[in-house]
C-alpha cells in the first residue's frame, strides 16, 4: 500500500507525464439544476454522485464538469489571538490535519470461505471530531482545535458563484470530444435527460438554458432550398444574356454531375452533413461550377460567332481554357484546404 501510494504521489507531482486530451474551447451544452427545497451544497453531491457519472458515460462526452457547484467541506476559521497565546503556528495546524484526515485501506482478511475488506475510519466528519483534534501537547498542556479555531461544514470553494434569472444556480456544461460529432453527442445527452429527471430529488427541476448545437438543424434544412434557388439564377441570367436555351443545359446538367461528386467524396473522407459542408463543399463548389460553365459557354459562343463549326468551336474553347481553369481549381483547393483540418 506504501508503495502505491508513494507512486501516486510522484506521478500527481509530474503533471507533464499524462497525456491530456484535447479540449475544445467552449462548452456544447449547459444544463441547469435548482431546487427550492435542497441547498446548493445538497445539490452538488447529487450531481456529483449521480448525474455526473451517467453523462460522461455518454459516448462522444469528453466531461460533464459543475459550475457554481459547493462541494461539501469542513472550513476551518483560525483565531491569531488565541494561537499566539498558545504558541500554536499556522503550520502545526496544517501538518495536525495532514497526520490526522487521511483515508486508509488496511486491505483484505481471508478465510476458507470468507473475504472480509478492512476499512480504517481514519477521516473526520463532524465539526465535533475537529474541535477534539490535539494539535499541540507540551508539558502535560493539551491544545485541541477548538480552542484556536472556529469550525464550520461549508463549501470548498468560495471564489466563485453562478446565478441565472438573477437568482443562484448550479450548472453542468457538457463538453464533447473534438473527433465526435457534437449534433450526435447532444442529441444522445438530450436522449437522457428524461430518465435522469424523472429520478431527481423531489422538488429539484433541470433545463437547458444554453445548446450551441440548437440552431444547426434549420440551417441544414434552410441549404437544399438554397441549391435550387441557385439553379434557377444561373438559368434565368444565362438565359437573358444568351438567349439561348441550349446554352442553358450544359450548368443544369454540370451542376447535378457537381453535387453527385461531391457528395461522393465527402462520403469517402468521411464528412458529415452539416453547416460547414453545406457552405463549403456544396454551395460554394456550386458557384465555381456554373462559374467555370459559363465562361466556357461564352468562349463557345464566341467561336461559333466567328463562324466555326460546333466541334471546332467546343474544341477550340477549351483547349483556350483548359490551364486557366485548371489553375484556378488548384488555388482555390489550395486556399479552402485547411477546413478539412478542423477538429469536431
Amino acid at each position: 500500500m506504501a508503495q502505491v501510494r508513494t507512486i501516486f504521489l510522484r506521478t500527481r507531482k509530474s503533471p507533464s507525464s499524462i497525456c491530456r486530451p484535447p479540449t475544445r474551447t467552449s462548452r456544447q451544452s449547459i444544463l441547469d439544476f435548482s431546487s427550492a427545497d435542497l441547498d446548493q451544497n445538497q445539490i452538488t453531491d447529487y450531481l456529483t454522485r449521480v448525474v455526473q457519472p451517467k453523462l460522461s458515460a455518454i459516448s462522444g462526452v469528453q466531461r460533464a464538469d459543475i459550475l457554481g457547484d459547493r462541494t461539501f467541506a469542513m472550513r476551518i476559521w483560525l483565531k491569531p489571538q488565541q494561537m499566539a497565546a498558545r504558541g500554536v503556528s499556522p503550520s502545526d495546524v496544517h501538518d495536525t490535519l495532514a497526520r490526522n484526515n487521511y483515508l486508509s485501506a488496511l486491505g483484505s482478511t481471508k478465510g476458507s470461505m470468507v473475504s472480509v475488506n478492512l476499512i480504517a475510519n481514519t477521516d473526520l466528519r463532524t465539526p465535533e471530531e475537529f474541535r477534539q483534534m490535539v494539535v499541540k501537547q507540551q508539558n502535560g498542556v493539551v491544545v485541541r482545535l477548538g480552542e484556536i479555531a472556529d469550525r464550520r461544514a461549508g463549501r470548498r470553494n468560495y471564489d466563485q458563484d453562478v446565478r441565472f434569472n438573477g437568482e443562484t444556480a448550479t450548472f453542468m456544461g457538457i463538453w464533447v470530444l473534438p473527433t465526435a460529432n457534437s449534433l450526435e453527442v447532444i442529441r444522445n445527452v438530450r436522449a437522457a435527460l428524461p430518465a435522469i429527471q424523472s429520478q431527481l430529488p423531489a422538488g429539484m427541476k433541470l433545463g437547458v438554458p444554453y445548446d450551441s448545437t440548437a440552431l444547426h438543424p434549420g440551417r441544414n434544412q434552410r441549404s437544399p432550398p438554397h441549391l435550387v434557388e441557385t439553379l434557377l439564377i444561373v438559368v434565368v441570367v444565362i438565359f437573358l444574356f444568351l438567349g439561348s436555351f441550349r446554352s442553358v443545359l450544359i450548368p443544369v446538367i454540370a451542376i447535378p454531375i457537381q453535387l453527385i461528386g461531391a457528395v461522393f467524396l465527402m462520403l469517402l473522407a468521411g464528412f458529415t452533413i452539416n453547416l460547414l459542408t453545406f457552405v463549403g463543399r456544396l454551395c460554394f463548389q456550386s458557384g465555381l461550377v456554373v462559374d467555370d460553365a459559363i465562361v466556357m459557354v461564352e468562349n463557345v459562343e464566341r467561336h461559333l460567332q466567328m463562324g466555326k463549326s460546333a466541334f471546332q468551336a467546343a474544341k477550340d474553347a477549351a483547349r483556350e481554357l483548359v490551364g486557366p481553369i485548371i489553375a484556378m481549381t488548384i488555388t482555390l483547393a489550395a486556399v479552402y484546404a485547411r477546413s478539412e483540418f478542423k477538429a469536431g
